[in-house]
């Protein structure tokens, strides 16, 4: 099984976190894209990947105007994989811009490296950032200390020569045209234009007359009102534009001789320019991390190896931030589990897939190496994340109770490997004496394996009758119950929202089971024969 399929992904709110992780880079963004979650057998290298991270957001809090400016920098890095690539095949010859990209790239990772000596970030890497002093010095011949390319006369004595001789040639073609054309405009008291022509009014019949007659002109185009006539090119410039493209023609070849040697001396370095592509598509993909972390108030996932997820006051943050919406707080959630299968009970709307969300979401963060929305969350690694939800959409074209069979039967192969099962009300879709047996099977089976299982339902006596961990909601909160009496039989579900108390709380074997909807029906004004009726039963 894959870590986190799609579907729930987007159903325990991961891919939406994911998504507000932005690094301000195409290296960034590539390297966030190419990451893949930490499994059980790779318990080392999270737990180095999450110290840097700490490391990172402690000088973070401390460096604000620094780290402003290595993201400024970080923003113009570009996506050079490519262009190194060609670098390295021999029938490759990179043009002057490919140059430029790579001579740019390596001056980028040069200031980079110094914003990150100075901000003394060098642990989070294991090699540092490399220089290339004398590739930056080939490719900055002629040039000073531009940051620009381009084939300058220092990088060969044959150019030189050929770059003189075509400047000398362009300087007598510009002579020449000026010498044919001063006269022409002396006696047509007006200038050629950059294209060589001359237009005339055709009420100047004498300046038409001369530029018809002499042979250096010829009319090119006429309308009503004006005549326009196009400096010829005589036998002189004429040889002196093939002179001069045929040495462009030589300057050209020796250009990309030029550029084969720079692509040769590119090429021996690809590996390290890669390298440090790398180094800084991580460092900015540890960057958005550590924002993402400040920005929720996350903590650092501690992880243990006794098989256990431990949460202390957990938020989903996509969750609070709706409440947040309508003015009410989230409670946060605080959960002990350990291998085996766990029970959630409490009522409907009373949270319970809410913290089937949480620890999903949280366990997530954790093995993508986030930080977590939690006072603290200590967990060992899980090498899958399955979560059934009630709400599921019907892909199969089966029944409900049947599409859910059909996906425990996946992840029941699969639960002695380490994965963490999350099931929202087990057996829901059947009717409540099958349900129960079958719930009472899977939940049985799933206790004697390799997994972290919790199961939400509305069967409290199968935590008493299997012996095993059971938590519920705490429900209605008595004092908030007193208080809100009148507003809720005025008001209704709203209020009553308010007298609830999400928190989870242990229960033992043998524990009564609360009776919160007969108390909520009877404070909303149900009919109290039928709530008689349903007290007597409850009894028996």
């Amino acid at each position: 099984m894959d870590f986190l399929n799609e579907e729930i992904s987007k159903n325990i709110g991961f891919k939406q976190l994911w998504q507000e992780i932005e690094p301000v880079s195409e290296l960034g963004m590539r390297a966030k894209k190419k990451f893949k979650p930490y499994l059980v057998k790779e318990k080392t290298e999270l737990k180095l990947e999450l110290d840097k991270l700490e490391f990172l957001i402690n000088i973070m809090k401390q460096e604000e105007s620094e780290f402003f400016k290595l993201k400024s920098l970080l923003k113009g890095v570009k996506n050079i994989y490519g262009i190194v690539n060609q670098s390295r095949s021999k029938k490759t010859v990179l043009d002057d811009i490919d140059i430029f990209e790579i001579k740019k790239s390596i001056i980028q990772s040069r200031k980079i490296k110094s914003i990150i000596k100075a901000l003394k970030l060098n642990d989070l890497f294991e090699e540092q950032l490399k220089y290339f002093p004398e590739l930056l010095k080939y490719l900055s011949l002629g040039q000073s200390n531009s940051e620009s390319f381009y084939l300058a006369d220092d990088y060969d004595d044959k150019l030189e020569l050929i770059r003189g001789k075509r400047k000398e040639l362009e300087k007598k073609l510009l002579q020449e045209k000026n010498d044919l054309a001063a006269e022409i405009e002396k006696k047509a008291k007006r200038p050629f234009s950059t294209d060589n022509e001359i237009s005339v009014s055709k009420n100047d019949t004498e300046i038409i007359k001369y530029l018809k007659e002499t042979e250096e002109v010829s009319l090119v185009s006429e309308n009503f009102a004006a005549l326009t006539f196009k400096l010829i090119e005589n036998e002189k410039i004429s040889q002196l534009k093939s002179e001069i493209s045929e040495i462009k023609r030589k300057e050209e070849i020796q250009k990309n001789i030029i550029r084969k040697k720079i692509t040769n001396k590119i090429s021996k370095k690809s590996l390290g320019i890669m390298a440090n592509l790398d180094k800084i598509a991580y460092l900015d993909f540890m960057l958005a991390k550590a924002e993402f972390a400040l920005k929720i108030s996350a903590s650092k996932p501690e992880i243990n190896s006794d098989k256990s997820i431990s949460i202390k006051d957990g938020r989903h943050i996509l969750m609070e931030k709706e409440l947040a919406k309508k003015g009410m707080d989230f409670t946060p959630i605080d959960l002990e589990i350990k291998e085996g299968a766990t029970l959630i009970t409490g009522p409907n709307m009373g949270g319970k897939t809410v913290s089937l969300k949480l620890i999903a979401l949280l366990t997530a963060m954790a093995q993508h190496a986030l930080f977590v929305p939690a006072t603290s969350f200590k967990f060992d690694l899980r090498n899958y994340i399955y979560f059934s939800l009630t709400s599921d959409n019907i892909k199969t074209g089966l029944s409900k109770f049947g599409t859910e069979i059909s996906n425990l039967k996946t992840v029941i192969e699969s639960a002695d490997n380490n994965g963490l099962i999350l099931i929202d009300e087990i057996a829901h879709g059947t009717n409540p004496a099958e349900g129960y047996a079958i719930a009472y099977g899977i939940i049985n089976k799933l206790d004697k394996m390799k997994s972290i299982s919790v199961i939400t339902t509305h069967y409290q006596r199968l935590a008493d009758q299997l012996e095993i961990t059971h938590f519920q909601v705490k429900g209605l909160d008595k004092d908030l119950l007193s208080h809100y009496h009148n507003y809720i039989k005025e008001n209704g579900i709203d209020v009553l929202n308010k007298c609830m108390d999400y928190h989870l709380e242990k229960v033992e074997t043998g524990s009564d089971f609360p009776q919160d909807a007969i108390q909520i029906a009877d404070i909303l004004g149900f009919d109290a024969e039928i709530l008689k009726t349903a007290k007597e039963i409850m009894k028996k």
